[in-house]
């Protein structure tokens, strides 16, 4: 329930942020006072309950505020509305129970007595601590996989706003085509820019994921043919394309096949001295849908039109002599060792968190059924 929240808000995962050793250090610091703090409250048979959340939490809370605390503060607002909401909701069916109900009891042998409105302050703190746990990771595994996906040089300016429009969505029927879009002003002129992107070479270095071309021909109408791979972290895809349409300085139109079917298109306009870019993909999943992971395909799609965008921006307006380095670039190699390297992160981030998180609800349900028993 809280993690479908936190891709209901669907925030944008983009930031400057940076974290150095000194921040990783005082992240675990701080997670590990937490720890300390709840040991210390063990010794103590009234704040035994309560320092036993912290005791438990304190460890997870070093492992996500050393990886990422300072990228958690400038997202303090999702943050906020992300947790609040379903602890909200959590702290008002465990009212009803305790209160209303009398489904359970909380031994005040081991609780320090405050209860607000009839609800035990552990109550609180335990469900406002599960909820904190879920959503840090979620956000801190976004911002992992947007860092992964930044492509690994920029050319020119890009540290402007962009101005780039977005949008993905999945067919409303319940089928599985995906239609991603986008447009964006550059401050070159159309024939420039459409240099770059009928350029099969350009392509795999604007396309984040565009891990290969090959065997390109050239066809007599205008267009290319050629043999692609995309890859998405471990998984590739493969596949042909072929023009469709093809318009100088305009438009270029191609349909892909094999792993992936679908249409790509770029068109381009003149606009206030320079050309407006717009983006359009319409592909058929290989893989079979799973509706709950929905955001996440969407947001998938949404970051790759930006990042294509931008990219084809920063090449359009930088100076032509400066493009050739991209060339040497092996993304497929770069993005796959990225991502097996960042895995145990990932796991450590997330996995063993939601693990810690199950083991301490199974914790605290026999805590429950224990003082239950010893009421009888």
């Amino acid at each position: 329930m809280v993690a479908l929240v936190v891709f209901a808000i669907r925030f944008d995962t983009r930031s400057s942020v940076q974290m150095s050793r000194r921040d990783r250090i005082v992240g675990a610091i701080a997670g590990l006072t937490v720890t300390g703090t709840g040991v210390v409250m063990l010794s103590v048979e009234s704040s035994y309950y309560l320092g036993s959340i912290l005791a438990w939490a304190g460890p997870v809370f070093a492992i996500q505020w050393a990886y990422g605390w300072r990228y958690l503060i400038a997202k303090r607002r999702v943050m906020a509305a992300a947790i609040f909401t379903p602890t909200a909701y959590l702290w008002f069916t465990d009212w009803v129970a305790i209160v209303h109900l009398n489904l359970w009891t909380i031994s005040s042998a081991h609780t320090v007595g405050l209860s607000p409105g009839g609800l035990p302050i552990e109550e609180g703190v335990f469900f406002l601590v599960a909820s904190v746990f879920v959503v840090q990771g979620l956000v801190l595994w976004f911002w992992l996989l947007d860092k992964l996906a930044v492509p690994a040089v920029h050319v020119g300016d890009t540290s402007r706003p962009s101005s780039a429009g977005r949008g993905a969505v999945i067919a409303a029927d319940g089928g599985d085509l995906v239609h991603a879009t986008g447009s964006i002003h550059i401050d070159a002129d159309p024939e420039a820019v459409f240099a770059l992107v009928d350029s099969p070479e350009r392509n795999g270095d604007l396309i984040p994921s565009l891990a290969d071309v090959s065997d390109v021909e050239r066809s007599p109408a205008g267009g290319v043919r050629a043999k692609y791979t995309y890859s998405a972290g471990p998984f590739n895809f493969g596949g042909e394309v072929h023009p469709l349409e093809y318009e100088p300085d305009e438009c270029i139109r191609f349909a892909f096949t094999g792993d992936l079917d679908g249409n790509f298109e770029w068109r381009l306009q003149p606009e206030d001295g320079g050309t407006r870019v717009r983006l359009a993909a319409d592909y058929a999943m290989s893989l079979p849908r799973i509706a709950a992971l929905d955001p996440v395909v969407v947001w998938y799609n949404e970051r790759e039109v930006s990042h294509t965008l931008r990219t084809l921006r920063s090449l359009a307006e930088s100076d032509p002599a400066g493009w050739d380095h991209f060339s040497d670039l092996n993304r497929s190699a770069d993005w796959d060792s990225r991502v097996w390297d960042c895995i145990p992160r990932i796991w450590g981030l997330n996995f063993h968190c939601v693990l810690v998180v199950l083991l301490g609800y199974r914790y605290h349900s026999y805590c429950r059924t224990c003082r239950l028993w010893r009421g009888r």
